[in-house]
C-alpha cells in the first residue's frame, strides 16, 4: 500500500513539474523573473499541488500526467536527433532565467511535439487502455497461481487418503464385526475363562486321587 501511494505522488510530481517549466516559459515571454529561487519555488508549487492531487484524483491525474511524460520523452529523443538537444537547452535555459537565441523553425516543430504527443497520449489511455482498468486490481501473479493451485491439490489428496483409511477400517468391521466390540468381549471373558479353567483342572485332580485310595 505504501509503495502505491508513494508511486502516485511521484507520478503527480513529475507531472507538476512539467507544468512548471511550461508556464516559466510562457511567462518569460512576458516577463523575467528576479532571480533563480522563484523559478526553483515555481517549480516546487506546481510539483506538490499534482503530487496531493493526485493522491486524491488518481485514475484520471495519473492518466494525464504518463500522457504528459509520454509526450516530453518523445519531444526530446526527437530533439536529440534533429538538433541535439537544441530546444531542451533553450527550455533549460528560460528556467534558469539565462539569456539565449531564440529557437529555428526547427525547433518549433520539435516542442510541437510535446502537447500533440500528449494529447494523443490522452485519448488512447482515455478511450481506449483506460477502461475498465484500475491500479487497485491486483491481478494474481502466474506462479503465486500455480503456488496456490498446488496447495490446493495437496490439500485434497491429504483429505482423499483419511478417507480412504476410514473407508477401509469401515470395511473391516463391516466384514468381521465391531472390532472394539471383539476386543472389549474377549477382555471381560478372558478372566472367567481362566477360572472355569482351573476349577476344572482341580476337580478332575481331586476324582483321580480317590479312584487311586483304596476302598
Amino acid at each position: 500500500m505504501l509503495v502505491q501511494y508513494v508511486g502516485l505522488f511521484m507520478t503527480g510530481f513529475h507531472t507538476g513539474l512539467y507544468c512548471g517549466v511550461i508556464s516559466l516559459v510562457v511567462v518569460d515571454f512576458f516577463h523575467r523573473l528576479s532571480t533563480v529561487w522563484l523559478s526553483l519555488a515555481v517549480l516546487m508549487g506546481w510539483g506538490l499541488l499534482f503530487a496531493l492531487a493526485n493522491l486524491r484524483l488518481q485514475k484520471s491525474l495519473t492518466v494525464f500526467g504518463t500522457s504528459v511524460h509520454g509526450g516530453a520523452v518523445i519531444m526530446v529523443s526527437m530533439d536529440y536527433f534533429i538538433e541535439q538537444f537544441a530546444a531542451a537547452r533553450w527550455v533549460l535555459n528560460k528556467v534558469r532565467l539565462r539569456d539565449d537565441q531564440p529557437p529555428c523553425w526547427y525547433s518549433w516543430v520539435v516542442l510541437g511535439l510535446w502537447p500533440l504527443m500528449a494529447l494523443v497520449g490522452l485519448l488512447v489511455q482515455s478511450r481506449l487502455t483506460g477502461r475498465g482498468v484500475h491500479h487497485k486490481v491486483v491481478v494474481p501473479h502466474h506462479k503465486s497461481r500455480t503456488v496456490n493451485l498446488q496447495r490446493l491439490r495437496s490439500r485434497q489428496a491429504r483429505a482423499e487418503l483419511r478417507q480412504r483409511k476410514y473407508r477401509y477400517l469401515y470395511q473391516v468391521r463391516t466384514a468381521h464385526g465391531d472390532i472394539i466390540s471383539q476386543v472389549r468381549t474377549s477382555t471381560v471373558r478372558l478372566p472367567a475363562c481362566r477360572s472355569l479353567v482351573s476349577w476344572s483342572d482341580r476337580r478332575a485332580a481331586q476324582l483321580a486321587c480317590s479312584l487311586t485310595q483304596p476302598l
